[in-house]
């Protein structure tokens, strides 16, 4: 990856941060590219078949071979469902966050949004405008430590049988829908404390 980030460095003015086996390019205003690097394979299924033979600490060596199909997953989110996650990352942005580990990421907020419109459709009682639909999220992360989400089969790209049960007993839990050895709400990684008190004092503005 250092190798890679030095080539590119070379052809560009902005200089590339790696970050794991990524290489970001952070330019003026909000706006940044990140190229995630990883073997190439035939098939989606082969390389979920490879990652399930690997070390654990070897797998994110190979996630950026996933990242075709989870751009294809957030793509087919509709239109309204897309606007609250731009609504939840502005918000994030507007609080202050005591660390890296505190800041909830861009992945963990989209599913959040992806799976409260999922769980409204299920009740059908869809949000009756923008605002519901941000308050819907805003409940599901006052409530964070007791999450629990593992998404059906018509929303996710692996098998049931692909999934650690080791990684099934996290809590809380938020599955990737295409990355089965992931938990997006993994507390190693990410500890909600912040982002849940921020969500209870109801003061989205």
């Amino acid at each position: 990856v250092q190798s890679a980030a030095s080539s590119f460095e070379a052809s560009m003015d902005v200089k590339p941060h790696v970050q794991g086996y990524s290489v970001e390019w952070k330019g003026e205003g909000p706006f940044a590219i990140k190229v995630s690097l990883a073997p190439a394979y035939g098939s989606y299924r082969k390389a979920i078949n490879l990652l399930s033979v690997q070390d654990e600490d070897a797998r994110p060596c190979y996630f950026g071979a996933l990242e075709e199909q989870r751009t294809r997953f957030m793509d087919q989110q509709p239109a309204g469902v897309k606007a609250t996650m731009r609504l939840l990352k502005w918000w994030r942005g507007q609080r202050e966050w005591s660390s890296h580990c505190m800041r909830p990421s861009d992945l963990l907020l989209e599913l959040l949004v992806v799976y409260s419109s999922l769980r409204e459709h299920q009740q059908q009682s869809r949000p009756s405008n923008q605002a519901a639909a941000v308050q819907a999220v805003m409940e599901l992360m006052a409530g964070f430590n007791t999450l629990q989400v593992v998404w059906p089969e018509r929303c996710r790209c692996y098998w049931q049988a692909d999934i650690p049960q080791t990684l099934l007993q996290q809590r809380p839990l938020l599955m990737d829908p295409v990355n089965p050895f992931v938990n997006v709400a993994d507390p190693s990684a990410f500890d909600p404390k912040e982002m849940m008190d921020f969500a209870c004092s109801q003061n989205f503005f």
